[in-house]
């Protein structure tokens, strides 16, 4: 989850602060192409999800399995009325450490102060029992289990709304889910590799401020490419 700063009063669900090293809360422009490029890691400083149950053993078949891709990257193109911003923390990480990405709050129409689209990038994800054996395909259940392990973290403040689906982002599947965090709404989108996650998000307060808010993220996940 992404938080305002301190000071700056905004929160971002599931993501880790995104601070680009090499801009330094400049603007992006409008329709601008985005490479992450981690400035740097830190721990997380609190619980992590364990795997659970394993699912897969190696040599069953997989039907859609995750791709053997470098997340770090991902690029993308930066929707209209969305300009880059430092004023977003993390309050819930998923992984144990994360790479600091980028984020973007929303000025449309009837924008409020914690609306923003954001992406971070982890660098290797604790699969845990969820694989058995090191297997060189892991199935997309694993990642619809995964997903789940992190609404029971001891302390988080996401609230999954409904269930899990099965996407696909720049021709990877991946796990969509909603959530709430502290008066928050949010569109989650978890695409893992083999190795690691690339979390996106997209978050608002009002309901007046949806619908613009949801058209540049729309904007933003058909402008992925994974490399």
């Amino acid at each position: 989850m992404l938080a305002v700063a301190l000071g700056s009063g905004l929160l971002l669900t599931g993501l880790a602060a995104c601070t680009p090293g090499d801009t330094e809360g400049t603007e992006v422009p409008t329709g601008t192409e985005t490479t992450t490029s981690p400035g740097g890691t830190e721990g997380s400083g609190g619980e992590t999800p364990s795997g659970a149950a394993g699912l897969l053993e190696c040599g069953q078949e997989v039907k859609d399995s995750l791709g053997d891709v470098d997340l770090e990257g991902v690029t993308w193109t930066t929707p209209a009325d969305f300009y880059e911003s430092d004023d977003f923390v993390s309050v819930n990480d998923y992984e144990e450490q994360n790479v600091e990405l980028w984020v973007a709050s929303y000025e449309g129409p009837e924008a409020t102060a914690a609306s923003a689209i954001a992406v971070t990038f982890y660098p290797e994800v604790a699969w845990g029992d969820l694989v058995v054996g090191g297997c060189a395909q892991i199935p997309i259940e694993a990642a619809l289990a995964r997903v789940a392990e992190y609404w029971e973290v001891p302390g988080t403040t996401d609230v999954p709304v409904g269930e899990s689906e099965i996407v696909r982002i720049g021709g990877q599947p991946a796990i969509a889910h909603d959530f709430t965090f502290e008066g928050t709404q949010a569109h989650g989108w978890w695409l893992y590799s083999n190795t690691q996650l690339l979390h996106l998000q997209c978050q608002w307060v009002s309901e007046a401020e949806r619908p613009g808010l949801e058209a540049g993220c729309d904007q933003f996940l058909e402008s992925v490419v994974i490399p």
